[in-house]
């Protein structure tokens, strides 16, 4: 099995090379947008069950005191600033990934 080195071309620390056992560059990119989709899926997964628990919340609160019900939406919305952080990170990390530059 041959072990064989590519250097991408991106400035990013993490991203900047990739080893791949097979030799066939296409799995390197396989991987990477991999990465990219479970980031997505993950961040937005995350802010959905944090969306859900934030509106549990908000109902029992509005069954006890109906007049803080304004205060309880800021978990609500800040669980929502955090998918759209998700896929802010996925576009970035998108553009990152570029094709060729590949020596043999």
């Amino acid at each position: 099995m041959k072990l064989e080195h590519y250097e991408m071309e991106t400035n990013a620390p993490v991203a900047a090379s990739c080893y791949c056992l097979s030799g066939d560059e296409a799995t390197c990119y396989f991987f990477g947008y991999l990465g990219i989709a479970c980031a997505l899926v993950f961040a937005n997964l995350g802010a959905a069950y944090g969306t859900a628990k934030s509106a549990v919340g908000i109902s029992s609160l509005a069954v006890i005191d109906s007049s803080k019900i304004f205060q309880g939406l800021i978990p609500i919305i800040m669980a929502g600033i955090l998918g759209i952080y998700g896929v802010i990170i996925a576009v970035i990390a998108n553009s990152q990934i570029k094709q060729g530059g590949f020596s043999d």
